[in-house]
């Protein structure tokens, strides 16, 4: 629930520069490849029958030349259904399956949106890949911020409040309305875009880049709900994002010498990311020599690298070495290795 009128009135003001929201026949739809709440077969989810009241039934006839495919039926409320996913070994992760129709809608959306971040933040939003992102942490005076929840903490309330009139009609006909839990129970969706909503990423990087645009007064980028911004900007945007009704992790928020972003961790500058191997298998010191040639090989170190692993190879281990992950991924002879139960 936010409550600061001021935060509203300047994420509204800033919000004005959008271009006008897309008309329905401008609109390129798509269909997901996940689960549906309709529980539409892959092969079927092309052929739509219904489609939400808010939106224009035209959009849901791209198949009508060749299937026959026409709207029959329109949709007063948006129903996802709530399903959870492992997030780690010790908790879940709650997403929201759409219904078909709302899906092809919401992601038809989302390319307009993509064009709409470009448009307002440039280089300070990517949404592809984190390695812009990342780079960006390299520079000095650099703090991070990291929200917790933060796609569900994105209330209707906050972008009822700020987003212009023709995009909030549009991103609210193409929402659901309500929530089904596993119990059959039915409650009102508060948060606009939950996970699995087909523009849930773009909603986010939306609110969340506008507050720091509003907020700071140095550089700044958004990732998803990771942040860099100044130091000196650092108190500030977390009281606005606080103002917002979103929820800063102070246990993952670093302002000091030490940051981390999107798996990046930095001290003082100097990368001191660890090397983190899925699955550990040993033969006498090789695992600590492939993590010495590992931090060696993103650190700009080959020739050190090298030096190691012909150490290695001696013991006829096959390896391959991916620098964009840092990681080494090695296969040890059959003989050698040992699964642990």
């Amino acid at each position: 629930r936010p409550c600061s009128s001021e935060l509203i009135g300047m994420m509204r003001s800033f919000l004005h520069r959008m271009s006008a929201a897309p008309a329905i026949n401008e609109l390129h739809g798509m269909t997901g490849s996940g689960t549906t709440a309709d529980k539409v077969l892959p092969s079927n989810r092309w052929l739509f029958t219904s489609a939400p009241r808010g939106l224009d039934p035209s959009l849901y006839e791209v198949n009508a030349h060749s299937s026959n495919a026409t709207v029959t039926d329109i949709c007063r409320y948006g129903i996802c259904r709530a399903a959870s996913v492992a997030k780690n070994r010790k908790s879940a992760r709650y997403v929201a399956s759409e219904p078909n129709a709302y899906m092809f809608a919401q992601l038809g959306i989302m390319r307009a949106l993509d064009h709409e971040l470009r448009h307002l933040f440039n280089h300070r939003t990517p949404l592809w890949t984190p390695d812009q992102h990342r780079a960006f942490l390299r520079g000095a005076n650099n703090a991070t911020i990291d929200l917790s929840d933060a796609s569900d903490m994105v209330s209707r309330r906050l972008c009822a409040a700020v987003l212009p009139e023709d995009w909030g009609r549009l991103l609210f006909a193409a929402r659901s309305s309500f929530v089904q839990f596993p119990d059959g129970s039915l409650l009102p969706l508060r948060t606009f875009a939950p996970m699995g909503n087909g523009f849930c990423f773009r909603i986010l990087t939306l609110i969340v880049a506008t507050i720091c645009a509003v907020s700071c007064d140095h550089e700044w980028s958004v990732y998803g709900d990771d942040i860099i911004c100044h130091r000196r900007d650092y108190d500030h945007l977390c009281h606005q994002l606080t103002s917002a009704g979103l929820i800063v992790n102070t246990m993952k928020s670093c302002s000091s010498q030490y940051i981390e972003s999107c798996g990046l961790e930095l001290y003082r500058g100097v990368d001191i990311t660890p090397w983190h191997p899925h699955t550990l298998m040993t033969h006498g010191n090789c695992v600590i020599d492939l993590a010495a040639a590992n931090m060696a090989g993103v650190r700009g170190l080959p020739n050190v690298a090298d030096s190691i692993m012909s150490n290695i190879a001696s013991l006829g281990i096959r390896q391959r070495y991916n620098v964009s992950y840092q990681c080494r991924e090695f296969r040890l002879p059959v003989k050698v290795a040992r699964k642990t139960q």
